[in-house]
């Protein structure tokens, strides 16, 4: 009785807007949320289920198939609404979704066929709760949950349409034999079984497909990004080079006016002499002291190389919990940070525009790493990437990409913003206890 009053009062197709939902919030997972997330997840939720409960109905008129073709644009703006993310991603995650659902709606009309099990009874009911549980339980382990496997996305459109195209056809095909079968009331078991069959097998197949490409692009984006890495390390050790040069010309220079002062001169010339000594010195006694060896080592160096640019580097950091990241992290994090920071400042002539400030906290269980530096030209910020409008877009903007890399690593968050000619750069990760 109480089923009947539930058959009754949900329309037919919620059950299946309910199924996409969660399995869109599985493959969105570890995506990054844009902020006040949780609201946004209400909203969204709320505008998608409401779909789900309402267009279907209308829109029926005997095609099974239509609701599908509804949800699917609901389901992007949703997601785009949610999710800190570009357009791409959010695509493949809802192709993955829907991929995910139809695999486990034919799995779950096969055995409902194999053993005879009523449509919207008890049984058909504790069918698709195991089914939907052991399928979006197994896809969260095998796809989303390994550190070892990309967050889901893609890197070409054409894979997407195409993607998106295959399983258009693949649903249309099934839905539409399903729906000539119950038109003309054949009761024949082995063709469902059969339909189902080759659509969950089809949707497998283009779900492996798809997973292929996306971690074959993830590996030559590593591969690229490595390549930059030990480009800028050359960079690096270029910059280290000239802070030798410029130190061992320190030591050159002091010799001379140690031995000057040994010279009778008068007291005015001496207290000058001994200033430009105490001035020379005082930038090696400023040396950074964060609790963090490899940012020490970092800040050292960025500190020297920015006196010798005649740009105010100025600093607050504890860094003891920085600890758990390799010091070649470190490095090659803040150090990129800085160097972007650097690049646009050095441009100014004026002394006042040529200052870079940082702090480094821990917040809670959180590390926060901050920077900001003056920057004149407007920046493109899409979400929380700056677009490049520059010729070498594989070049430039790198350092931010390295970044990014590193900080999805520990599955922690980065912001950049522009407001009032400065810029900012916001970095959260999880503190490791």
């Amino acid at each position: 009785m109480f089923l009947d009053f539930l058959n009754f009062i949900i329309p037919s197709q919620f059950p299946y807007a309910l199924q996409l939902f969660a399995a869109g919030w599985l493959f969105s997972f570890k995506t990054k949320k844009r902020p006040h997330f949780w609201p946004r997840f209400a909203a969204g939720a709320a505008v998608f289920l409401v779909t789900g409960w309402f267009v279907p109905d209308v829109l029926l008129a005997g095609f099974f198939f239509v609701p599908a073709f509804v949800l699917i644009p609901v389901a992007v703006l949703v997601l785009v609404f949610m999710l800190d993310t570009e357009l791409k991603r959010v695509a493949f995650i809802v192709i993955s979704a829907f991929l995910l659902q139809h695999t486990t709606e034919c799995v779950t009309w096969m055995l409902r066929e194999a053993f005879a099990v009523d449509a919207g009874s008890a049984m058909w009911m504790a069918l698709s709760f195991i089914c939907y549980t052991v399928s979006y339980v197994g896809a969260f382990f095998l796809f989303v949950f390994r550190k070892d496997n990309p967050i889901p996305g893609m890197k070409s459109w054409k894979m997407i349409i195409m993607g998106g195209i295959t399983f258009i056809i693949v649903y249309i095909v099934r839905e539409v034999i399903n729906n000539l079968i119950e038109i003309n009331d054949i009761d024949f078991a082995v063709i469902n079984i059969t339909i189902n069959l080759y659509s969950a097998i089809a949707s497998i197949l283009l779900f492996i497909v798809l997973y292929s490409v996306n971690n074959t692009d993830t590996l030559a984006e590593d591969k690229r990004i490595l390549q930059e890495l030990l480009r800028r390390e050359q960079d690096t050790y270029e910059m280290v080079a000239e802070n030798i040069n410029s130190i061992n010309y320190k030591c050159h220079d002091l010799k001379h006016q140690i031995q000057y002062l040994r010279d009778p001169i008068n007291s005015e010339e001496r207290e000058k002499y001994i200033q430009k000594l105490e001035r020379d010195v005082m930038i090696y006694e400023r040396m950074p002291k964060t609790g963090n060896a490899a940012l020490d080592t970092t800040l050292a160096n960025k500190c020297i190389y920015c006196e010798q640019k005649d740009i105010e580097f100025v600093f607050l950091a504890d860094a003891k919990a920085l600890d758990f990241m390799e010091p070649t992290e470190i490095f090659s994090l803040v150090g990129n940070a800085i160097d972007n920071a650097i690049e646009c400042v050095v441009k100014y002539p004026d002394k006042e525009k040529r200052q870079i400030s940082m702090r480094v906290s821990d917040v809670g269980n959180m590390l926060r790493i901050y920077i900001e530096n003056y920057c004149e030209e407007p920046l493109k910020i899409v979400g929380s990437e700056i677009v490049t409008t520059k010729d070498d877009k594989l070049g430039h903007g790198f350092g931010l990409k390295s970044m990014r890399y590193i900080v999805d690593k520990y599955h922690g968050y980065m912001n950049v913003d522009q407001k009032d000619n400065l810029f900012f750069l916001t970095i959260l990760l999880p503190i490791e206890r």
